[in-house]
């Protein structure tokens, strides 16, 4: 995922995808390619395998990934370019940094022709069923949940890299759609992995997967880096079982304290508008506008105003979410002087 843009002061999310390909995709056939290696399809066109786990996973990668990789390029990939050592010194890790200049490259160059969207069709029905394969997924001894990620984030950094040129060279729109985010896909364990790491960052789980649901899997990478909300904190945990983010939701049932500057006592006064004053203009169809002024007694004074097109006013936004709102829909007046 090293090729993918990322958002300033973005969180490193830790997931390493292990390199663990030992045969270099040949060239010669995308679809024959595992039976050259001892592989068999079954009746639904994917892979059957007598050895271990762990080695077809590794030879996913080396079909899937760079196989893939080289049928869209068209040349050669040295996988050595795509490897890095790991943290402890010893492990190999998939580094894609190199494929963000190789997609730029071929994006002007290239073209996006049909067998490029047949061997990407295909890579995408494998994906679709590795993800359904419950038993693969849940094997221990092979890395199926980072290697599929990485297929998939190829996937679409590829598809959308390619429609302009599918385009031009077929002339009907393309039928290769990445895969996205599906509402069934959210408990699978290559969408869960990105998930966990944004409520991890601050979302709220119900929002994360509202926010998923349709997206490509680059794009959901992207958000599971964003920085962690800085503001209040907030509780999610019925958002899930109530279908809605209620983490800011006031609760009416309880006693709502003003929240006065820290300067102050907490004994200033409420400075509140008129509201039939208000209640009239909204009747109207306008916006109410609040004239704040301070009287040479010290009181303060609020004058409701229609708004019109020459109207100066300043906005405040996220009221009760800074511990400013008020079920009174008053002011205090440290707050007012405050600003």
């Amino acid at each position: 995922m090293d090729h993918l843009p990322l958002p300033k002061n973005a969180v490193k999310l830790g997931i390493q995808i292990p390199y663990i390909s030992s045969i270099e995709y040949d060239g010669q056939d995308f679809d024959t390619f595992p039976l050259r290696h001892g592989y068999s399809y079954s009746d639904r066109g994917f892979l059957q395998s007598q050895g271990s786990d762990f080695d077809l996973c590794a030879f996913y990668q080396s079909w899937l990934y760079f196989g893939l990789m080289q049928e869209v390029f068209g040349c050669a990939i040295d996988q050595k370019s795509f490897v890095r050592t790991g943290g402890d010194g010893t492990t190999k890790i998939i580094d894609s940094t190199v494929l963000r200049a190789r997609l730029r490259i071929w994006q002007r160059l290239s073209s996006w022709g049909p067998w490029q969207a047949e061997v990407t069709d295909r890579a995408i029905s494998q994906c679709a069923y590795l993800d359904n394969n419950d038993a693969l997924n849940s094997m221990p001894s092979a890395p199926w949940v980072e290697m599929l990620l990485s297929v998939k984030i190829l996937i679409g950094s590829i598809v959308n890299a390619g429609p302009l040129f599918m385009r031009s060279h077929i002339g009907t729109p393309s039928t290769v759609r990445p895969p996205w985010i599906s509402a069934s896909d959210l408990d699978n364990p290559t969408c869960s992995i990105i998930s966990s790491h944004m409520i991890q960052n601050s979302w709220c789980p119900f929002r994360a997967r509202h926010v998923l649901s349709g997206s490509l899997y680059d794009v959901a990478y992207y958000l599971a880096c964003l920085p962690p909300n800085e503001g209040r904190p907030a509780n999610h945990n019925e958002c899930l079982a109530k279908k809605s983010c209620t983490g800011d939701s006031v609760d009416d049932s309880k006693p709502l304290k003003p929240c006065h500057t820290d300067i102050c006592d907490g004994n200033c006064s409420e400075v509140a508008p008129n509201m039939k004053e208000v209640a009239a203009i909204l009747n109207q169809g306008k916006v109410p506008l609040f004239a704040c002024s301070r009287l040479a007694s010290g009181n303060w004074q609020v004058e409701v105003l229609a708004a019109s097109r020459n109207s100066w006013f300043t906005a405040v936004t996220h009221v009760w979410a800074d511990g400013l709102g008020n079920h009174s829909n008053f002011v205090l007046c440290c707050i007012l002087l405050r600003h």
